[in-house]
């Protein structure tokens, strides 16, 4: 039986100042390293504080005074040859509170936001997915993402990947095709809950294995998805099915 989650708390990491920042980072990297592992402190913080974020709000949830989980949500406006305005995120939760946290609906709110203010034009998230858990979560609230068991991947598309791997600086495992690059973060988790995972028979999850049978090891899927006003309209929809 999961445990409760009894608050949570937005931070725009812009209003801290530099000793307050150290002292967060810290804080949050001990509960970090009780989810994930192969991520060293400074390491952490360059995500966490991305210098390249035009902005970024991170969610913190609690047991009483303890952080449990966060979400750091980043906004980037990214001119290569073209303008895209790209999310990017961060998000672990204790595995005893899992199941029914608010960190989806925070991301995904945040991300409606920001494609609003610019139009829902030329805005994605991008994420470098290091379990099958995300890429469940974002198939059951999105209708279009890349790549997918559902549709090819235009070249169009694969042509956004290439700029924005170029732009994070993001290292390739194989060719951009593939779509699976160096990340690092490693999920910790049982042996039992690994299988479950291998057993599960959701297509979304079973591709995600196919496409990334090594994500064990640190290595991240690369996805992205267009937030269209369509693509939006089935976030909405879904989020108010899940409440």
């Amino acid at each position: 039986m999961n445990r409760q989650i009894t608050g949570h708390k937005i931070i725009k990491t812009d209003s801290l100042n530099e000793s307050q920042r150290v002292d967060f980072i810290n804080k949050l990297y001990l509960v970090h390293t009780e989810i994930f592992s192969g991520v060293d402190l400074q390491t952490f913080r360059a995500y966490i504080l991305n210098p390249k974020a035009a902005g970024q709000k991170i969610m913190l949830l609690y047991d009483d005074t303890a952080i449990i989980g966060y979400c750091a949500v980043h906004f980037f406006n990214v001119i290569e040859h073209n303008t895209y305005y790209v999310i990017r995120a961060e998000a672990g939760i204790l595995p005893q509170y899992r199941g029914n946290s608010p960190l989806s609906r925070f991301m995904f709110i945040e991300i409606f936001k920001y494609a609003l203010m610019h139009g829902f034009r030329n805005v994605y998230y991008l994420g470098t997915l290091v379990h099958p858990s995300p890429y469940h979560n974002f198939h059951k609230f999105c209708d279009v993402i890349y790549p997918s068991f559902k549709h090819e991947t235009p070249q169009i598309i694969i042509n956004t990947i290439t700029e924005l791997v170029h732009y994070f600086a993001i290292t390739l495992q194989g060719d951009i095709g593939g779509l699976i690059c160096q990340v690092g973060w490693i999920t910790r988790e049982e042996a039992d809950e690994q299988l479950k995972w291998q057993q599960r028979k959701e297509e979304d999850i079973q591709y995600y294995l196919k496409r990334n049978p090594a994500y064990k090891e640190g290595l991240g899927l690369i996805t992205i998805i267009p937030f269209t006003l369509i693509n939006l309209m089935s976030v909405l929809k879904n989020l108010f099915k899940a409440a």
